[in-house]
């Protein structure tokens, strides 16, 4: 998931082009505008700069990656478990030997990257999602690589002058 300057139109051609090449859903919260798209690839890192070449090929800026951190609530309505679980889950009650992930950010009760708690549910046998999610790892090498890259098209084919 990437944050990408705004997109205002949703039949924006670019989204189409994107589309041609790789399944994308494209979010505006406020003045965020975020697109996640699913490329494979042999390691997450090589499938988020896949998806930023196939972004910027379509003339889509890529400004960042977006961690998909997720509330206890927004856990609860993924797993189809209750909010009350989740909380016994938090507090170390009924995990059993396996303690659920840490939040990364406190923020509101805590946060929670998505790859984590998704992890920690498949390895108890819940439901999960099945596509494998970047670590916060993969996420700043994407962000230091993007920022290293940013006025450099070489890597893409193209010398910016």
């Amino acid at each position: 998931m990437f944050v990408v300057d705004a997109i205002v139109d949703a039949f924006d051609p670019k989204i189409e082009l994107v589309e041609a090449e790789r399944d994308c859903v494209v979010e505006r919260h406020g003045g965020l505008t975020l697109i996640t798209v699913t490329v494979a690839g042999p390691a997450a890192f090589a499938a988020g700069v896949e998806a930023v070449r196939v972004l910027k090929a379509a003339g889509i800026a890529v400004i960042r990656t977006y961690a998909d951190l997720v509330t206890r609530q927004d856990i609860a309505d993924r797993a189809q478990v209750t909010r009350q679980a989740v909380g016994n889950w938090v507090r170390g009650e009924r995990s059993g030997s396996q303690p659920f992930p840490a939040p990364t950010n406190l923020a509101a009760g805590g946060l929670w990257l998505w790859r984590d708690v998704n992890e920690w549910l498949a390895a108890r046998g819940l439901r999960h999602d099945a596509t494998e999610k970047p670590t916060l790892r993969t996420l700043a090498r994407l962000d230091t690589w993007l920022f290293d890259h940013a006025r450099d098209d070489t890597i893409f084919g193209k010398r910016s002058a």
